[in-house]
């Protein structure tokens, strides 16, 4: 197929994609990366009777994370986190490889892409127009956002397993511990989870 071919067929599909990325992102704000609270029922003394929640999740800021967390990550999910603008070209080029001459797949996705994907558009599917979006909204976050901003956002949000969404909560839930009191060995399971929460 030529460019121009694949242009008349893909070119409106592409152009409404673009449009619709930046137009998603211009309204998101910092209070759209903290996780949803659970419902708390009270009695009329104000005492807490039941929380309905499936998942758990405590909102932590960059400040009181556990720097290995952050490091981990980076090492682990995207090296080049504080070079890129969202999008690494690099990653993706170097995944499109593995899966082509290799017959492996990587991911080429950055933790900003991971973010968007997870925590804005909730969509898990494979196909171009959401990955395209994804990426515009990524940029858009990139110019928006600090990286220690967008770093905070992934740790209070990635999906950690039985129903704990964050660091925090996953530190908790596996280690009856804070974050921050984490051993170096119990960082490095944590960090390891993401990547796939079912399967570890």
């Amino acid at each position: 197929m030529s460019v121009g071919a694949f242009w008349w067929k893909y070119g409106y599909d592409i152009r409404n994609t673009i449009a619709d990325g930046y137009s998603y992102s211009q309204g998101l704000k910092k209070s759209d990366f903290h996780p949803k609270n659970s419902t708390v029922i009270y009695d009329r003394n104000g005492k807490e009777i039941k929380k309905l929640s499936q998942s758990s999740s405590t909102y932590t800021d960059i400040n009181d994370i556990n720097p290995g967390i952050s490091k981990g990550l980076v090492a682990v999910e995207d090296q080049r986190f504080y070079i890129h603008h969202g999008v690494d070209l690099y990653g993706i080029l170097r995944s499109t490889v593995s899966t082509v001459l290799h017959r492996r797949t990587e991911g080429g996705s950055t933790l900003t892409q991971q973010l968007v994907k997870n925590v804005i558009l909730q969509d898990q599917s494979q196909n171009l127009t959401r990955k395209l979006k994804e990426m515009v909204i990524a940029q858009q976050l990139e110019k928006k956002f600090t990286k220690q901003q967008i770093l905070e956002f992934y740790i209070n949000d990635v999906y950690m397993g039985h129903g704990s969404y964050g660091f925090s909560a996953a530190s908790d839930y596996y280690f009856s511990q804070d974050q921050k009191d984490l051993s170096i060995d119990k960082l490095a399971v944590l960090v390891g989870i993401p990547n796939n929460p079912v399967y570890y």
